[in-house]
């Protein structure tokens, strides 16, 4: 019993000494903040004037994800985005022996994809990622039907323009489509070409065997292997079968010898898509690759016994995604004083936003002529317009456009998200939220007191510390690469900042080119717009001493 008593005596102590201990650590960073004096803190919204700015010439040579398909809405109309690849030998000098016939070339491309169950046969039920669906009234996802076409690539895809990497850039379809060659994904099964859809169902690879009479055929009562759901096209087994003879020809087998060479003589493959629905598909071709199965001799020279053989390509070496119906955007508002009322998002050949901020001037002056002020907050907020009725992306970002580099703020960001890397940087911010339930109200904020407390403690003049800010959607926070946008002639792009001066436009951030998402938010709303509370806003709180 006096133990008992002891510990409640020495607890009530500790917690008294903690709340003491707390109570004096809080005076005495008041007392560090504000120097002993009086202090007030304080909170002022400050104009920013956002403009609309349209992409349509941006590098997309080599990209990690690459699109493939057609983006349909009543905001941003119709995109089809377009494939290029070159094709690599698995192993260079294949061997192929005489009597060399062809069973099948199959195309294969895997989807991102998630495992929801497998059943007590093994049989896994997926759901499909990054592919922008149509959903049905009862809520069931299917994909519109599109047509879909590959063609044997014509354009030679260079390494190198001079002395410099070649780049390629998204308005560039023309060139490969009046270069190409052969339709290659021509099989009956229109599913494969004029009425392809993606498909979450898995793929089964069943055991090949040999009857007595020397013909290989598929046992499909002994499943193999599973795989992940994919992309997978027969193609023409006509075009292949010749470069099976080739490989094994002592005249023509040097364009086996090098990968190089391989590259030069098959220039790869072309995904073409037409028309006005479908789907639009993230894909990472690199896990892609084209598989030539065929039988030959077993033993060189013997016609019989038979063996299956396979020769594999792979979707590696350089590619191009290209986009075509370049007037998907001309709905978009232009530029105008005092800035849009709406802004454009879009990832690919999309649309960005571009940022001023402190746009009155006197206002500024007043606040950078505080000598007396500490900024403890600075956010910007973007509200989105549901009347658009497009699903929002996870994540915007906003950078330095003027220096093509990422803010302070997120460079002092350190936090990670362990369950989800898209949501890394959180104070940053730019993460989409329901903030409002009750209105449905959806927005975006992103945290930019660094650059503030930098723009207030090293102003000097308005071309020194203030930079113009860029607003994009990305599909991955941690990448701050960045992507050429193609000149006009030998000029920059340009786009004028809120005193009508115009200021070069020269990259644009990697993880927005690689993003399909688009949203719009609202802009520079007139007071007299009911939705003005919905504004783009910066608020900072600061405090002041007296």
């Amino acid at each position: 019993m006096k133990n008992t008593v002891f510990l409640r005596v020495l607890v009530l102590v500790l917690v008294s000494l903690f709340v003491v201990s707390c109570d004096k650590d809080y005076n005495t960073l008041g007392g560090d903040i504000a120097g002993g004096k009086p202090f007030d803190i304080k909170g002022e919204l400050f104009d920013v004037v956002v403009y609309n700015q349209k992409i349509e010439r941006v590098q997309t040579n080599n990209l990690s994800i690459n699109q493939l398909g057609i983006s349909s809405s009543t905001v941003f109309g119709v995109t089809r985005a377009n494939f290029v690849t070159q094709l690599s030998l698995t192993a260079i000098n294949p061997i192929v022996k005489s009597h060399a016939e062809i069973d099948s070339v199959v195309l294969t491309v895997p989807y991102f994809s998630t495992k929801l169950s497998t059943d007590s046969n093994g049989r896994s039920e997926y759901r499909l990622d990054s592919i922008r669906p149509f959903t049905s009234p009862s809520g069931s996802i299917v994909y519109q039907k599109m047509d879909l076409k590959v063609y044997e690539n014509g354009y030679y895809l260079e390494d190198y323009d001079g002395s410099n990497f070649k780049k390629h850039y998204s308005n560039e379809d023309g060139k490969f489509f009046n270069a190409k060659g052969l339709l290659l994904n021509n099989d009956p099964r229109v599913s494969e070409n004029t009425e392809f859809y993606p498909s979450n169902i898995e793929y089964k690879k069943y055991k090949v065997v040999e009857s007595p009479v020397g013909v290989f055929t598929e046992d499909r009562s002994q499943v193999e292997s599973r795989s992940t759901p994919r992309i997978r096209l027969h193609l023409d087994k006509t075009r292949f079968q010749q470069i099976l003879n080739d490989a094994k020809d002592p005249a023509k087998s040097f364009n086996f010898d090098t990968n190089d060479n391989f590259k030069k003589y098959f220039k790869g493959l072309y995904f073409k898509v037409s028309g006005n629905d479908g789907a639009l598909m993230s894909l990472d071709f690199s896990k892609g690759d084209v598989t030539i199965y065929y039988k030959q001799d077993k033993v060189e020279g013997i016609s019989t016994p038979k063996e299956m053989a396979s020769l594999t390509l792979n979707m590696t070496g350089n590619t191009a995604n290209t986009y075509d119906n370049l007037d998907a955007y001309d709905a978009i508002p232009k530029p105008r004083t005092g800035g849009n009322e709406r802004l454009f998002l879009k990832g690919g050949q999309g649309c960005m936003a571009l940022i001023d901020l402190f746009t009155n001037q006197t206002q500024f002056d007043s606040f950078v002529n505080k000598t007396n002020v500490i900024v403890n907050d600075a956010t910007l907020y973007f509200t989105i317009d549901n009347a658009a009725n497009l699903k929002a992306p996870v994540r915007v970002y906003l950078y330095d456009v003027d220096n093509n580099k990422p803010l302070l703020d997120y460079y002092a960001d350190i936090t990670v998200n362990g369950a989800d890397t898209r949501l890394n940087k959180y104070i940053f911010g730019g993460i989409f939220e329901r903030f409002d339930a009750a209105t449905n109200t959806k927005r975006y904020k992103i945290k930019i007191t660094e650059l503030v407390r930098n723009i207030h403690k090293n102003y000097i003049s308005d071309n020194t510390t203030k930079v113009r800010l860029g607003l994009v959607v990305t599909d991955n926070i941690n990448n701050v690469n960045l992507r050429t946008l193609k000149k006009i002639g030998d000029t920059d792009l340009s786009a004028i900042d809120y005193k009508g001066n115009d200021k070069p436009l020269k990259y644009l951030p990697l993880a927005t080119v690689t993003q399909a998402s688009g949203i719009v938010l609202y802009g520079n709303l007139p007071s007299t717009d009911p939705n003005y509370d919905k504004r783009i806003r910066l608020e900072v709180n600061y405090t002041e001493t007296k």
